[in-house]
């Protein structure tokens, strides 16, 4: 039985709004996205927090500059 994530909940709304996906945060630090979603699983501390939020925006700027591109 699969249940809702209630751990990041705030991570992962912000992923879900930027539509980006967790593989792509899990490729930018280096790490396996299964590790990724495992480490969600309990409330990460405010500078793991942070270092998502970064990489969620260098992602987002990364995608609008090959939109310009194109």
């Amino acid at each position: 039985m699969r249940t809702k994530p209630t751990k990041n909940l705030d991570i992962r709304a912000e992923m879900r709004q930027a539509g980006i996906f967790i593989w792509q945060i899990a490729d930018k630090m280096n790490v396996c996205d299964m590790t990724l979603t495992r480490q969600l699983r309990y409330e990460l501390s405010d500078k793991e927090k942070n270092t998502i939020r970064d990489i969620i925006v260098e992602i987002k700027t990364e995608a609008a500059e090959l939109v310009k591109e194109a």
